[in-house]
């Protein structure tokens, strides 16, 4: 689905499937992507979901439906995440990863985290994405 924006651009809704490669049970995780154009810089928020009991190697389609926009404009695509461990601990990314949807991604994203490396993934048709995940608490 898509319809036209006063922007400069056309409206589009997005999908991401979230993949869990921590290495243990994410009992609580926040997704949440945010949007902006070159010329303000200001971030919009246009959806966040929260998702509990996510095992290890498992993935959930579906987890995320957003907006993106495409057009004459460049429209900058942020994503960012927060989760618990099956062992309490609380990960992060910082400010949220840049990484912008393309016209041959078809609004297909997914997300994914690694125990080992502890980085987020955000994998598209286009290209891949990484950025460290910080431990809170």
């Amino acid at each position: 689905m898509n319809n036209k924006s006063g922007l400069g651009g056309t409206n589009y809704a997005g999908s991401l499937d979230f993949e869990n490669y921590w290495g243990e049970k994410l009992i609580y995780v926040e997704i949440y992507h945010y949007m902006s154009n070159i010329f303000n810089g200001n971030r919009l928020l246009t959806s966040f979901k929260k998702t509990t009991d996510v095992e290890d190697k498992t993935t959930v389609v579906g987890a995320l439906q957003f907006s993106y926009v495409l057009g004459d404009l460049e429209y900058l695509d942020y994503w960012g995440i927060k989760f618990i461990t099956a062992s309490n601990e609380i990960y992060s990314s910082d400010d949220g990863g840049r990484c912008s949807i393309r016209a041959e991604d078809g609004g297909k994203v997914i997300l994914s985290v690694n125990g080992e490396s502890k980085r987020m993934y955000i994998s598209m048709l286009s290209g891949v994405c990484s950025y460290s995940l910080n431990r809170t608490a």
